[in-house]
C-alpha cells in the first residue's frame, strides 16, 4: 500500500522536528505561544533548538528544567563553551524566555 502523497509531502510539525519539546508538556506550551506570536519561521526553529538542546542537557544532568536552579543553568552555560558568542546567545534566549513564561505563569522556576 502506497502512503497518501498529500500525508508524504506535509510538513512536519514543529513537535515533530524537535520532539525534546514535546517530552515537556510546559516547553509546548511555550512553544505554542511564541508560535502564536507570529514570528518568524527561522526564529521559531532557532527557538525550539535551543530550548529542545537545554532540556536534552537537563535530561543528561538528571534534573527537573522546571526545578532547576542556578547551579544547574550555570553549568549548562558551562558546556556551552567554545561555541561561537551568536551560537551561545540564540540559545540563552530561548532558556531565558522559557523561564520567563513560567515566572508569568506562576510556575516554579
Amino acid at each position: 500500500m502506497q502512503p497518501d502523497a498529500a500525508a508524504v509531502n506535509a510538513p512536519l510539525s514543529w513537535m515533530e522536528r524537535h520532539p525534546g519539546l514535546a517530552a515537556c508538556p510546559r516547553a509546548e506550551a511555550w512553544f505554542s505561544i511564541q508560535s502564536d506570536l507570529g514570528l518568524a519561521p527561522r526564529t521559531l526553529d532557532a527557538y525550539a533548538r535551543g530550548l529542545a538542546r537545554y532540556l536534552a542537557a537537563c535530561r543528561r544532568g538528571q534534573f527537573d528544567p522546571l526545578r532547576a536552579g542556578r547551579a544547574e543553568v550555570a553549568g549548562w552555560v558551562r558546556g556551552l563553551n567554545g561555541l561561537a558568542n551568536a551560537t551561545v546567545q540564540q540559545r540563552l534566549v530561548a532558556v531565558r524566555l522559557f523561564y520567563d513564561y513560567l515566572v508569568e505563569e506562576g510556575l516554579p522556576a
